[in-house]
């Protein structure tokens, strides 16, 4: 199903993305598939980050002194970017209706 843009040539649901000198095409779909891409490894960065409390906790449980200091650094830098990236669709669209 075809529409017409304002020029007057018709599109496919796809759009024009221009990096430099060189165009390319990308449908609705593919932009789709890499949000769903980047959503699904901010999850996994989230899951990974709150996963270092637990290899604390077993340093904790065989007697050792575990430091917070060395686990919250790889906490938050799990947690941080992966809960951006697991909300990427609707921080985007709110940047768009903005700017």
């Amino acid at each position: 199903m075809s529409r017409e843009n304002g020029l007057g040539s018709p599109t496919q649901g796809s759009r024009s993305v221009y990096s430099g000198a060189v165009t390319e095409r990308t449908t609705l779909a593919d932009e789709d598939e890499r949000l769903a891409r980047i959503q699904r490894r901010g999850r996994w960065l989230i899951f990974l980050g709150v996963l270092v409390w637990g290899v604390w906790l077993v340093v904790e449980l065989m007697g050792g002194d575990p430091h917070v200091r060395y686990f919250l650094p790889l906490h938050l830098g799990g947690v941080i970017p992966g809960s951006i990236m697991s909300r990427w669709g609707a921080i985007r669209r709110r940047l768009n209706r903005r700017y």
